[in-house]
């Protein structure tokens, strides 16, 4: 720690050293009398009590999480403080006598700041330490480090350690041998090749080899067992049965009617794979026309049996009616959302397309229903 003195004013001579403290407040009283010095903040509150007049040392004493100190206007008194700034817990101001003792504690919940009222200098008189106060030797105020001793398990005696101590020192205590693996094999290192016999030793008489066991007479071969009657042949699993051409006009017609929607958003708010979308409209409808036209070379699911009882119509009759149902339908969607496209102040050529295209869906539609 830092040297603390006190220099002459004047012409800057040390005149007394109080010592090598860890002490960063000095507080004087306002006659130059009494003074205290603390380790307040980051340290750990170490506080002394000295009197300057004739350089002693009064008190010291530990005032744990202090902020500041002050002295009081009358130079017997200081009060020393906890602030919220320092601790959330714990604030209070605390007075002191000149001498270190405690006179009163006064806590709050959140303490910002603390000051004594101030007074004139001539108000109170400047009055020395009183007999009865004894002093101290100053060598207590310096941080005394307590000497740290080894850890010692709660009602352990140490000797076990000590005993450990001397056998690693090679002085065995009381007789007791290092210990010794039994088996009377010698140490060795885990890795390392066994160490050789010492010469001298009894030889060990080589053990005969143990007689071969007679070979055991075979066993008869078992009976085979009767030949079991051929399995039945399994099952022909059932084909998957290929994608109809029905289903794949039901996909190509979905996807469609995803195109005719893109279409009718503005172009701008598209994404890349919408726009992918729309640039396969041509390959889709190619494929819908072949297979409208029974061209595109799916072979067509096998018809059911039709019941004894009743009839069923022809299948071709069946999904050529489904067909153009759903070609109306789509139309009539069509004609739908070009209409609703009228209403916009604005339209881009592809939707003034759809708008000028209005009569001749109508008309399709009414041949088309002409013809269920």
């Amino acid at each position: 720690p830092a040297e603390a003195a006190l220099y002459d004013g004047v012409k800057c001579k040390k005149k007394f050293v109080f010592g090598k403290v860890k002490r960063n407040t000095v507080t004087w009283n306002p006659f130059g009398r009494f003074c205290v010095l603390g380790g307040y903040g980051n340290l750990a509150g170490d506080t002394d009590f000295w009197d300057v007049s004739d350089q002693s040392l009064m008190t010291s004493t530990r005032l744990e999480c202090v902020t500041q100190s002050a002295y009081a206007p009358d130079g017997e008194h200081v009060m020393t403080c906890t602030l919220h700034a320092r601790m959330k817990t714990g604030n209070n101001a605390t007075i002191h006598r000149y001498e270190g003792s405690k006179v009163l504690t006064v806590p709050f919940e959140q303490l910002y700041g603390v000051s004594w009222r101030p007074y004139p200098r001539d108000a109170f008189p400047d009055k020395v330490r009183s007999p009865r106060v004894k002093t101290v030797d100053a060598s207590k105020a310096a941080d005394v480090q307590p000497q740290v001793k080894a850890y010692r398990a709660p009602g352990s005696t140490g000797g076990l350690a000590a005993q450990i101590r001397a056998e690693r020192a090679g002085e065995v205590t009381g007789g007791s041998k290092p210990f010794q693996p039994s088996g009377g094999y010698a140490r060795s290192i885990p890795g390392m090749a066994p160490e050789p016999a010492k010469a001298g030793g009894k030889k060990k008489k080589p053990k005969a080899p143990a007689a071969e066991p007679a070979p055991k007479p075979a066993a008869k071969p078992a009976a085979k067992p009767a030949a079991k009657a051929p399995a039945a042949a399994p099952k022909a699993a059932p084909e998957p049965e290929a994608a109809t051409a029905e289903s794949k006009i039901r996909a190509l017609n979905k996807k469609l009617r995803q195109i005719d929607e893109l279409k009718a958003r503005d172009a701008a708010t598209l994404d890349d794979a919408q726009k992918a979308k729309l640039a396969q409209e041509v390959e889709f409808r190619e494929e819908l026309a072949k297979l409208e036209a029974g061209e595109s070379g799916a072979a067509p699911a096998p018809a059911k049996p039709a019941k004894a009882s009743a009839p069923a119509p022809a299948a071709d009759d069946e999904g050529g009616e489904v067909e153009l149902k759903k070609k109306i339908r789509n139309l009539k969607k069509k004609i739908r959302l070009a209409e609703e496209l009228k209403e916009k102040p604005t339209l881009t050529p592809d939707q003034q397309k759809k708008v000028d295209a209005i009569p001749e869906m109508e008309k399709e539609v009414a041949e088309l229903e002409k013809n269920l």
